[in-house]
């Protein structure tokens, strides 16, 4: 029996009522709806040529589309294989996550702070984050994002700034963070020695930084980025705007939800 041909539409239905943040299609294969990393669900028939070619038709230059009032982004492509389309407008609830509200309680009312993700996979660590923001947004809270965030548009209360490209651009996102004073500054991917010496600059400047690292697991995560930290650590020091006693003031926290 031949499979049927899924329409794009009829595939972008079947995502949203699984909640599936991802979808993988490939020119062949069954539809494959990702949700918190992992593959929920795949759709009975198989995509075509002419499946990708109206996905990326509908994205266009700006590599964003609408499906029943909700974004989608075209996140990657395979010429002549497939593309993955990612759900650009909803974040997961802090209930999705197994962080407790009382342990993200406590960590916002450190002021200053320094949260460092390294769970394991890469995925969880941006659910986390935008969990966090969303949740610490509908405390009433004023929260900043140094990336993007999937609600930063919608949600009056989370701002998004672009990441440094340079070291001078540091200075206006952290002029930017004291003019709002928010309660979190998040960073979705700390991507660079750049960044990491803008968590430690935020943090000295007396706000509460969330910060994902980069990595396959917990151990590559901090193993890539240790020199960027200790570097910026060091920095501060041969520059005198720390002592080697304040050195501890950035050993961070890392929280590893099971």
């Amino acid at each position: 029996m031949k499979a049927r041909h899924l329409l794009i539409d009829t595939i972008l239905g079947h995502a949203v009522g699984a909640k599936a943040e991802q979808v993988i299609l490939r020119i062949g294969r069954p539809p494959m709806l990702v949700r918190s990393g992992k593959v929920a669900d795949r759709l009975s028939g198989h995509v075509t040529a002419e499946t990708i070619q109206t996905a990326m038709s509908r994205a266009g230059e700006s590599m964003e589309f609408k499906y029943d009032g909700q974004v989608w982004r075209l996140a990657a492509s395979w010429p002549g294989e497939g593309v993955a389309l990612r759900f650009k407008g909803r974040a997961p609830s802090l209930e999705e996550t197994n962080l407790r509200e009382e342990m993200l309680d406590a960590i916002l009312a450190r002021r200053p702070g320094l949260v460092l993700l390294v769970s394991d996979p890469p995925d969880r660590r941006r659910y986390l984050c935008q969990a966090v923001l969303d949740h610490a947004a509908g405390q009433g809270s004023i929260v900043l994002s140094v990336g993007e965030h999937p609600g930063a548009d919608e949600v009056g209360r989370i701002l998004s700034v672009s990441p440094p490209a340079r070291t001078e651009e540091r200075v206006r996102i952290i002029d930017q963070a004291l003019a709002l004073s928010p309660a979190l500054v998040s960073f979705p991917q700390v991507r660079n020695g750049n960044d990491a010496g803008l968590v430690l600059d935020l943090v000295r400047a007396g706000l509460t930084v969330l910060a994902s690292l980069p990595g396959r697991d917990g151990g590559d995560a901090l193993c890539r980025t240790a020199d960027w930290f200790r570097t910026s650590i060091d920095r501060l020091v041969r520059d005198k705007k720390i002592g080697e006693n304040e050195v501890t003031r950035f050993t961070p926290l890392l929280p590893n939800p099971a």
